[in-house]
C-alpha cells in the first residue's frame, strides 16, 4: 500500500551499458541556422565523410559539402515542434510539414524549396544554398567549415545552433 512502483524495472549495470551503447548508435545530427528567414530556417546535417571534406576543400566548393551533408530543411517553431522527435526536441519542424505541405519533405537545396520560400528557381543546388546565406559566401564557407569540423567529432556540441528545449 506504500509508494511502491512495480512497473519500473530495476536498473542493472548491464541496463546502463545497453543504454550507453544505444545512445552511441543514434544518428548524430547537427542543426545549423541559415541567415535568410530571420534565422528561423535551419539545416539538419549528417556527418560528412573524410573523402567529401577533402574533395570540397580541394575544389574550394563549400556548397558541394553542404549539399552532400544536408539531410533536410527545417524551421524553428517550438510551438509546433513534436518534442518526441530528435528535431522537435530542439524546437524544429520539417519545413514542408510546417507549411502544410508534408509531401515536400525532406526539402533540400532544390527548386521545391525555392518555390516554397520564394527564392529564384535555378535548379542549381549551389545557387539555391547560396540564397539561404543571403548570397554571402563567407558565411556559407564558415558553416561548411563547421560541418566539416563537427563531422570529425560528432559528440561535440560546440557547433549546434539550437539547444534542447526543457
Amino acid at each position: 500500500m506504500g509508494d511502491e512502483n512495480t512497473d519500473v524495472a530495476p536498473v542493472t549495470p548491464l541496463d546502463e551499458l545497453r543504454a550507453e551503447i544505444s545512445a552511441e548508435l543514434e544518428k548524430p545530427r547537427l542543426f545549423k541556422r541559415f541567415p535568410r528567414g530571420t534565422g528561423r530556417l535551419a539545416g539538419e546535417y549528417r556527418p560528412s565523410k573524410k573523402k567529401e571534406v577533402r574533395e570540397a576543400a580541394a575544389a574550394e566548393n563549400d556548397e558541394y559539402l553542404l549539399s552532400e551533408c544536408l539531410v533536410r530543411i527545417l524551421i524553428h517553431d517550438p510551438d509546433k515542434a513534436d518534442p518526441d522527435t530528435p528535431e522537435g526536441s530542439y524546437g524544429l519542424v520539417p519545413l514542408g510539414a510546417w507549411a502544410g505541405r508534408p509531401d515536400l519533405d525532406p526539402l533540400r537545396f532544390d527548386n521545391r524549396l525555392a518555390e516554397l520560400v520564394g527564392l529564384p528557381q535555378t535548379g542549381d543546388p549551389r545557387k539555391i544554398s547560396l540564397e539561404l546565406f543571403e548570397r554571402n559566401d563567407l558565411v556559407l564557407a564558415e558553416q561548411a567549415g563547421e560541418v566539416a569540423q563537427w563531422s570529425l567529432n560528432t559528440h561535440s556540441k560546440a557547433f549546434q545552433d539550437f539547444t534542447i528545449a526543457s
